[in-house]
Formats: structure tokens, C-alpha cells, sequence
């Protein structure tokens, strides 16, 4: 059974939609096409069941050939007709490309997810395979390979936090604080792109637009990554399994002048989890799907991954000085999936699919060389989803409505924290400081509501061209709240010296026996900030065909009531089959995409009221003064970012193989970012801009190779990438007024080159091969990308500059591989076990710096070969 959904239309445009979905070839003449209408075909179908609704009435039979090629035939009689159509038998291939789509448009379907070395399981480690995406330098971190959280990710060279996610046609995005991953903020809390951490044993196919994306996608600067939920099988099917990953199945490269740190799991940095040396990491799954009528399914599923970190709270160098170095704490990390989906068929014309997904995780961490830092971080959230699909006289129409709550907490066990000067009675600490506490209680949640409307209109046929009109609406209520439950103090301690507390205007805040007073006061208060806002699209686009050249203009216009703006979003693509029989076409566009805008920007606004920073000295006689701080801006009075973005691209099929060329050009501008002002203040600018061009090179057999008993498919991909933007995140503040030194030339400090999510050039091979006589599957991946590039400032200024210098680390070669084995019990039943390796070769990568700012610093390198292991029972 397959899950097929093809409105009716000419039966030419039918079966490019058939073949994608069912994965087959076609071969059949034109002229055996032309003025036929093939009907619709939808739902969970065998492949006879969905020929035999797209070809009814059409004259029009099939018959399969070697390899399982179709041909379309005139149908003979009835009796030589019931002789001929036997039942079709293909073996699962999986296709790594999209035969009939358009470029800028790929599809990972069901068999090759599960192909795919799966990592921790979410959606954007798959994506490795895609060229145009582009991952965070530290995402295979040997420091850290115990995390479970989704990576990152950057398409054509727009910020990573500027993708749509959807699940389902709904928008999944975290707009809470997507930008900001720092753990060290006292008025904030660590964030990430995509609000719900989706296991891929969900979904049915991940669904990637990376460039010419039609007008229906809006709210992004990058590209769109739909998750498609699977849909219940037509008979009761299950499954169960386990997964593990342990530090004893994982080789670590460390630089050396970090090894004594590493192996301590403790050091200088922010939080104790900086250094991993030990963890283990677990994965249950469970499913259990099927139809209750003929009409009806359900599908429920459960998933939790969990990783156990045990961290040393004080680095090595404590040693020898007090007692706070033996103490450990274990870190955990929990990730829960629960997924009930529901299908009904109560019409021919009408389909109807809900489901509810409830995602939450938490996370507890240690701030280190810190007594008493624990704190936990709570994410993900609930999300219904609900899909009407009616086929009417004249147009298919599709409504979505969705609910979600998303959240972004911390819960800290201390209120206050305090950086005492290291002394005799605080001696815990590194260097000159010994830190204490923590930064109090957050609570931050966004709710949304939304509902979409897209009509897709028969086919109409006007002066020798044919138009396939799509028309739609969407709206969107969203909800922020950002609550700090405690009012917490931050405490920067001075020493008294010769001086006494009664010396000290105001009350407390000094310690004569400790001989230190509080210099540096930050205050936040107990408060609440929230706001609402209600946004709206309306989109329209034209697939025109005029003979071999397909032309799809489409506009999209947003607005909002809160930033009180409108945009219009011109999109144009257009592809030319030369031939006419696709072996050869040309592609073109040019598009505008307008991003959201986070509402941590926003929110930040409110939170800067709650926060005051007071200072004294001895210049000002040690009276208290507050310091100008936090940011002036006016949200709505800034302009919403855009990519204006200009592509070319070629498709030729030799043979059993499809070359494809492609070049895209982005083009980013009014990109949001924080400045720094002269006097110590912030504020939201539209200064931040972006210049990129990536071309991509893919080589894709149409079909398997079979050798030997066994069939092999797979792609090899290339691309090179040329990035350039003033600023990495939103979170990251540029210095106004601050010049730098960099190759010969004092630039200012937004000039310097980006260090993240930008590699000159990736080569992607990815290999499947079947062996049926052993039931075995082995899947492939190699990757060979250019060294990491990469800045670090110099020990002295130049000229009174400070300075940068590039650090270039070498290429990096990975071979990662699945083998998966099934051992049939009972009918349709087997037990089945998946072992990835990672870095097969042991390989060591170099992927990044340690500290930028800092005069030394070490490299970072990717995780070394490292084994997963997953068992279980399918029924």
C-alpha cells in the first residue's frame, strides 16, 4: 500500500505526479496522451488499485517491463486485457531524486529515512545529504556528543533561525528566542529553531524548498522543511525498538591543550556539560497503526530519547586547594514524542486527517566551578493539527487548522548570583573569581492559532495554453508571554582593601570579614511582559504551459498588526523541456522571500524594563548609579528582512542518469541584528545584510543497479558556496563605532568574515544497497567538505586596532553507514537490527575555534567513529 494524492487533471501531468508517488518509471507516447483526462486518485492504495482510478476511461492499459518500468498501451479486449494486468511487484529502490520535480524541490521519502544513518532521529540531521544546507560548526562537537537536540541549520546562506518548519502544512517555529543558544544569560533562556524536536520515525517524508519556492510558503529567508506525519497502514501493523549510544562506543579527539580539562569534564567554561567525556544515550520507540473500518484509521506512536551526562562540577586545577573537586552530578536529557493521527474517507470528494502531537523535553545543567548552579530548561510543547481535502466540481480545496502551545522555561535553584573574589573562604573558583548561585525563574510560552485556506483550480485551457491556478489564505493569532518568577540579583564583588562597610553608603551588599563589597548591581524584577498579534497572507500563483515551457508567477502579500506593514512577495519560476520529452530542461527564477521577525526582539523591549544595573566607586564616592543599559528601540519601527534571490539551472537525463546544474544568488538585506552603542546601550537596527551564491551539482540514477543478487541506488552531490554577512545572529552585538585590524586594513568589525555555516565546498556521496538472500540493507554516506575557516584575535593590537587573524583548519573526510538486518518470525513479522557507524575512518576533523575573543585558543573537532546500535520487533 501507498499514499497517493493526485487531483484530476490531464493524464500527461497525472502520471509525473503518479510516478514520483509511486516511484516507478513510465514510459508511454505522447501521442497516446493527448486530450485524455486522468481521475482522481487519493488515499492509502495498492498500486493496481491507483493505475486503474487514473486511467479509467482513458483507452489506456499498462504493462511492466524489466527493471519495473511501466508502459501505457491502448487497451486491448477485455479477456487479452484480464490476461495481461497481473498483479505489480516492485522491490522498495531508494531514489535519492525527485525525477519529475522541480529543481530547488526534494523529497526524502519513507524508505530512504530509513535508509539514512539516523543519528539521534530529528529532521535535520538527515539533511546532510541536501547541498544547499549548511550545518553549525559545532553540531558534531566531540565535546559534546551526548546532546539529543536538533541541529541547526542554514540554507543558501540565510540564518539559521530565518527557515520555515512545518509539520503538516503548519508552521512549527520557535519565535521565542531561535537565535540565542548561550546558556550564561540571566534574563534569557537558550533556544533553537525548530519549536518541536519531531522523531523521524513519524514522519512519511521530509519535504525540502531551498530555492524558487512557490508562492503558498511564507514567514522565512532560508528555505521551508515540512515534516509529513505518516498515516495509519491499511492493515494493524506495529513496532517496538530500542537504540543506544554510549561514550565506551565513542573516540573522542580533543586538542591536547584541552585534554587534561576534558578528561575532568570541567574547565572555565560557562557550564559544566562543556566536556562530555562520558554519557549514554537511549531510544525507545513504539507503534501501533491500522484501519478499524474501511474508512477510518489510527496511528499512535511513542518515542522518548534520554541521555544520562555525568559532569564534574570543578575543574582539574582545583585539585589539591578544597573538597568542591570531588563532586559530580549527572546531567540529564529528555525528549518525549507522543502522536495519535486519525484518517477518515467519509466521501470520495472528502478527506479528513487530525492529529495531536505532544512534544515536551527537559534538560538539567550545572553552571561550572559554581556552588549551588543547578538549573533545568523546559521546551517543546502540544500541537493539534486538523486537514480537510475537497475535491469539488472546479477546484480541490485544502483547509488546515492548527493549535500549539510551545514553550521555553528555565527553573534555576538559586535566585542570585554572586562572583566573589577568590579568597581563602571562596576558593572554589578559577582564576580570579569563585561564582556562586544562579539567575533565578523564567516562564515563556508562545500559543498560536492557525488556519489555512488553498484552492487549487482545475486545469483551464485559454489561447493554446493551459493554466493551473492556486489560490489561498492564511491567518495566524500568536500569543507571547515572558513571566520572571523571582526577582533575582546579579553580584559583582570588589575588594574593600583598606576601606570598612560603614564607609559604604546604602545598606548591606558588603562583607568586612570577607574584605569585599558589591561594585556591580544588576536588579531584575518580578514581572510579566506579553503581547498578541494577528497576521494574515493572501497568495496567488499561475503554472502556465505553453507547449515545452512552463512559466509560474506568484505573488504573496503578509501583513500584521503589530508592525503595521505589508509586504508583496513576487515570486517567478519557470522551466523549458526542450525536447519536451524532459530529458533536457532549463530552469530559471526570480523571488522575494520576506522572514519573521522573533519575538525575542520584541520581547526584549519589556524586558529591559525589568532589568537595572547600578555601579559604585570610589570616583563616585561610592554612591550608587544607575547605568544607561537595554535597548531604546521600537520594535514596529523597524523594517521586516527579505532575500531577493535569482537562480539558472539545467537538468539533462543520459541514459539511466539525471545530471542536474544549479546556481543560486541570495541576495539579504534589512536583516535585524543588535548594535552596541558608545554609551553601553543596544539597539535593533535593519543594518545586517547578506551576499551569497551556492551552485550545486547532482548525479542521480533514474534506476537501480543490480549486480550479483543485490540493487544499488544512490546520488553523488556537490556544491560550492560563496558567503559573506556583517553579522552571524541577531544575538550576537556588533560594536557601532568599532574598527579592527584584518589583513592589512582596518575594517570595521561587521567586515569580518563569517565563521559559521559556511563551507566553500561540500562532495556527498550516499549509497543504498539491498541484498535480499541476506536481508540485508547497507546504506552509505560520504562526505568530503572544505576546512573549516575561521578567525582568532591577536595577542597584541596593530596600530591601536584590535586584531583578527584567519585560522584555517584542513579538509574534513566522513564515511558514516547503516546495516540493517531482518529476521522474518512469524508472517509478516521479524525482529530487526540497525547499526550505525559514524566516522568509519576514525577521522579527525577540525571544525572550529574554541573562544574567538581570546588570545590562545584550541581547536574543536568533530566526534570520532561512534556506534549505535537499535533492535527491535515489527509486526
Amino acid at each position: 500500500m501507498r499514499s497517493f494524492d493526485i487531483a484530476a487533471q490531464p493524464l500527461a501531468t497525472a502520471l509525473i505526479a503518479f510516478g514520483q508517488q509511486a516511484g516507478v518509471q513510465i514510459s508511454v507516447s505522447s501521442q497516446l496522451l493527448k486530450g485524455k483526462q486522468a481521475g482522481a486518485v487519493q488515499g492509502e492504495l495498492s498500486l493496481e488499485q491507483a493505475l486503474q482510478r487514473l486511467l479509467g476511461g482513458t483507452g489506456l492499459t499498462w504493462r511492466q517491463q524489466g527493471g519495473g518500468t511501466l508502459t501505457l498501451e491502448p487497451a486491448p479486449s477485455i479477456a487479452e486485457n484480464q490476461a495481461e494486468q497481473r498483479p505489480l511487484r516492485f522491490a522498495d529502490v531508494v531514489v535519492m531524486a525527485d525525477r519529475e520535480r522541480k529543481q530547488g524541490e526534494t523529497t526524502i521519502d519513507r524508505r530512504t529515512i530509513e535508509a539514512l544513518p539516523a543519528g539521534n532521529g530529528d529532521i535535520t540531521s538527515l539533511l546532510k545529504i541536501h547541498p544547499n544546507v549548511q550545518f553549525d560548526n559545532s553540531q558534531l562537537s566531540s565535546k559534546t556528543p551526548g546532546e539529543i537536540s536538533p541541529a541547526n541549520i542554514s540554507i543558501n546562506g540565510a540564518k539559521f533561525y530565518q527557515n520555515a518548519f512545518l509539520v503538516d502544512g503548519m508552521n512549527m517555529n520557535n519565535d521565542i528566542n531561535p537565535g540565542d543558544s548561550q546558556h550564561n544569560l540571566a534574563d534569557g533562556v537558550p533556544g533553537r529553531s525548530q519549536g518541536l524536536a519531531l522523531d523521524t520515525d513519524l514522519l512519511d517524508e521530509i519535504h525540502v524548498l531551498d530555492s524558487n519556492v512557490g508562492a503558498q510558503y511564507g514567514g522565512f529567508n532560508g528555505g521551508v522543511v515540512e515534516a509529513r506525519t505518516r498515516k495509519p497502514t491499511r492493515e494493524l501493523h506495529g513496532k517496538v525498538s530500542t537504540q543506544i549510544a554510549r561514550s565506551e562506543w565513542t573516540e573522542y579527539h580533543v586538542d591536547e591543550d584541552e585534554r587534561d580539562n576534558f578528561e575532568g569534564a570541567g574547565s572555565g567554561t560557562d557550564y559544566a556539560s562543556s566536556y562530555q567525556p562520558e554519557f549514554s544515550k537511549r531510544t525507545y520507540r513504539a507503534t501501533l497503526e491500522g484501519h478499524l473500518t474501511d474508512d477510518f484509521g489510527l496511528l499512535a506512536s511513542f518515542v522518548q530519547k534520554e541521555s544520562t551526562i555525568p559532569v564534574h562540577l570543578y575543574s582539574p586545577n582545583n585539585i589539591g586547594k578544597s573538597g568542591y573537586k570531588a563532586e559530580t552530578r549527572d546531567e540529564e536529557r529528555k525528549a518525549q514524542n507522543f502522536f495519535l493521527k486519525a484518517v477518515w474517507a467519509p466521501s470520495e470528494r472528502l478527506d479528513l486527517e487530525g492529529s495531536l502531537t505532544y512534544a515536551p523535553e527537559a534538560s538539567t545543567h550545572y553552571r561550572n566551578n559554581a556552588l549551588d548552579s543547578g538549573y533545568s530548561v523546559d521546551s517543546g510543547g502540544l500541537m493539534f493539527n486538523s486537514k480537510a481535502l475537497y475535491q469539488g466540481d472546479f477546484a480541490r480545496f485544502t483547509q488546515n487548522l492548527s493549535l500549539s502551545r510551545l514553550e521555553n522555561s528555565r527553573d534555576s535553584d538559586r535566585d542570585d548570583w554572586h562572583n566573589w573574589r577568590m579568597s581563602a573562604d571562596k576558593n572554589w573558583g578559577v582564576g580570579t573569581l569563585s561564582a556562586e548561585g544562579g539567575y533565578g525563574d523564567i516562564e515563556q510560552r508562545q500559543d498560536a492559532f492557525d488556519y489555512k485556506l488553498v484552492a487549487d483550480w482545475n486545469e483551464l485551457n485559454l489561447i493554446g495554453s493551459r493554466h493551473l491556478l492556486q489560490t489561498g489564505f492564511e491567518f495566524r493569532h500568536q500569543k507571547y508571554d515572558y513571566e520572571r518568577l523571582t526577582d533575582s540579583t546579579v553580584n559583582a564583588y570588589s575588594l574593600l582593601g583598606s576601606r570598612t562597610c560603614a564607609s559604604m553608603p546604602g545598606q548591606g551588599l558588603c562583607h568586612e570579614d570577607l574584605g569585599q563589597y558589591v561594585g556591580t548591581l544588576t536588579r531584575y524584577d518580578q514581572g510579566e511582559v506579553n503581547f498578541s498579534l494577528n497576521s494574515w497572507a493572501f497568495f496567488l500563483q499561475d503554472e502556465i504551459h505553453l507547449g515545452n515551457l512552463m512559466l509560474r508567477p506568484g505573488l504573496r502579500l503578509d501583513s500584521d498588526d503589530y508592525m503595521d506593514k505589508s509586504t508583496l512577495a513576487p515570486r517567478l519560476a519557470l522551466e523549458w523541456d526542450l525536447f519536451g520529452d524532459r530529458s533536457t530542461r532549463f530552469s530559471a527564477g526570480i523571488n522575494r522571500y520576506y522572514g519573521r521577525n522573533a519575538a525575542s526582539w520584541r520581547l526584549q523591549q519589556g524586558r529591559s524594563a525589568l532589568q537595572h544595573t547600578y555601579l559604585r566607586n570610589a570616583g563616585n564616592g561610592f554612591n550608587w548609579v544607575e547605568r544607561p543599559q537595554g535597548s531604546d528601540t521600537q520594535f514596529a519601527e523597524l523594517d521586516i528582512p527579505y532575500d531577493d534571490e535569482l537562480t539558472f539551472g539545467v537538468t539533462q537525463q543520459v541514459r539511466d542518469l539525471e545530471l542536474g546544474l544549479k546556481w543560486v544568488r541570495r541576495e539579504g538585506r534589512d536583516q535585524v541584528m543588535e548594535v552596541e552603542r558608545a554609551d553601553g546601550s543596544y539597539a535593533y537596527t535593519n543594518d545586517g545584510k547578506s551576499n551569497t551564491e551556492v551552485l550545486t551539482l547532482t548525479l542521480t540514477p533514474l534506476r537501480s543497479f543490480d549486480l550479483w543478487g543485490t540493487r544499488s541506488s544512490g546520488q553523488l552531490a556537490a556544491d560550492w558556496t560563496h558567503h559573506n554577512t556583517n553579522h552571524n545572529s541577531y544575538a550576537e552585538s556588533i560594536e557601532e563605532d568599532r574598527y579592527v585590524y584584518y589583513r592589512s586594513n582596518v575594517i570595521h568589525i561587521g567586515q569580518l568574515p563569517p565563521i559559521n555555516y559556511t563551507r566553500d565546498w561540500t562532495y556527498r556521496l550516499t549509497t543504498v544497497t539491498d541484498i535480499p538472500a541476506w536481508r540485508l540493507s547497507w546504506t552509505n554516506f560520504f562526505r568530503y567538505r572544505a576546512g573549516a575557516d575561521t578567525l582568532k584575535r591577536a595577542s597584541q593590537s596593530v596600530n591601536g586596532y584590535r586584531a583578527y587573524y584567519d585560522k584555517s583548519y584542513g579538509n574534513a573526510f566522513s564515511w558514516d553507514l547503516r546495516l540493517a538486518w531482518e529476521l522474518p518470525t512469524l508472517d509478516d513479522q521479524a525482529m530487526f537490527v540497525n547499526l550505525d557507524v559514524y566516522n568509519v575512518t576514525n577521522r579527525s576533523n577540525a571544525s572550529d575555534n574554541s573562544n574567538i575573543s581570546a588570545f590562545y585558543t584550541s581547536a574543536v573537532y568533530e566526534t570520532g567513529r561512534q556506534f549505535m546500535v537499535e533492535v527491535g520487533y515489527r509486526f
